[in-house]
């Protein structure tokens, strides 16, 4: 199976991943646009992707597979779970791990995963012995240029052979002899170099942003937040700064948007705007219609009215 998929609306990015249950949230309030091109053959699969602004990834690693996902060579770095993954570093999942990733604006990923099933079969007396043993849970593996890069070329020939339908029969089995011995050397000298600092600015985010989720409906001020979490205001900045490089005031903001673009998509006949906006604490409509603009590309009228014309369609 072989497909490209591009989109500029995160539900249906999300719907088009297969393998990795993987949901997708603004950072910035800025349009989006995102592309996947998605290969699966036998118990091998590999992605693709790309996003145009800055885009916040939770969720699950396949459930019955071990993955591997690099930042394309032009990409820059992004972070996963606190800790920066650069053009140099292996990001290592195990089945079934949290995901927790935020990726910069124009930023490209490649990701490759295994099935279980295969791993097994091949794995006594390789190095995929040890592959499979250390991809329990998730690690992000320092390595160097040529073996990530050795590994990104791999992937991107299976997906070229893919789509042109030339995968040999025994596609399976070269690409786990490749990994196994690009990937073996890295596992062994890894070290984890996540300085504490980082450590604990990465969970203060992580609980302040978890925090704005759960309180959408009545959005609570950075105050309240930093009062909630025992922090300073300058220690929660400074966190935020770290992990999603904008301040908490403005991830909040961003938040309740698209919660907003949620709700509009989703209301029922005889909703209007200024109740949804209400909802999610947008006193001056004038400025929530603009931002929504810039954010959605279109005003909330329009995203509210296609909402309620489908309902009338399909009852």
């Amino acid at each position: 199976m072989f497909k490209t998929f591009e989109t500029t609306d995160f539900d249906e990015l999300t719907d088009a991943e297969e393998g990795w249950d993987i949901h997708h949230r603004p950072v910035r309030p800025a349009k989006f646009e995102g592309r996947i091109t998605v290969a699966r053959v036998g118990g091998i699969g590999v992605d693709l992707e790309s996003w145009s602004t800055a885009t916040e990834l939770t969720g699950t690693s396949p459930r019955q597979a071990v993955s591997f996902v690099l930042p394309c060579e032009d990409a820059g770095s992004y972070v996963s779970s606190g800790t920066d993954v650069n053009a140099d570093c292996i990001d290592l999942f195990g089945p079934d791990c949290e995901i927790h990733a935020l990726l910069r604006s124009k930023t490209s990923l490649i990701s490759c995963s295994i099935s279980a099933e295969l791993l097994e079969k091949h794995a006594n007396g390789t190095a995929l012995e040890s592959l499979a043993e250390e991809a329990e849970g998730h690690r992000v593996i320092p390595s160097n240029r040529q073996t990530t890069a050795a590994l990104r070329r791999l992937c991107k020939q299976f997906l070229y052979l893919a789509r042109n339908d030339k995968l040999p029969s025994d596609t399976d089995i070269r690409i786990l002899d490749e990994v196994s011995l690009l990937t073996a050397g890295a596992i062994s000298f890894a070290q984890d170099d996540v300085g504490r600092r980082t450590r604990r600015r990465y969970k203060l985010a992580r609980r302040a942003r978890d925090y704005m989720l759960e309180h959408q409906s009545d959005p609570p001020s950075i105050p309240e937040i930093c009062s909630f979490l025992n922090a300073s205001e300058r220690t929660l900045h400074y966190a935020f700064i770290q992990l999603y490089e904008i301040s908490p005031k403005r991830f909040l903001k961003t938040q309740r948007l698209f919660a907003a673009n949620q709700a509009l998509k989703r209301a029922p006949v005889g909703t209007r705007v200024s109740d949804i906006a209400l909802d999610f604490g947008f006193w001056e409509l004038g400025h929530f219609a603009r931002d929504y603009r810039a954010m959605f590309g279109e005003p909330p009228s329009t995203t509210l009215t296609s909402a309620c014309f489908h309902e009338t369609q399909h009852p």
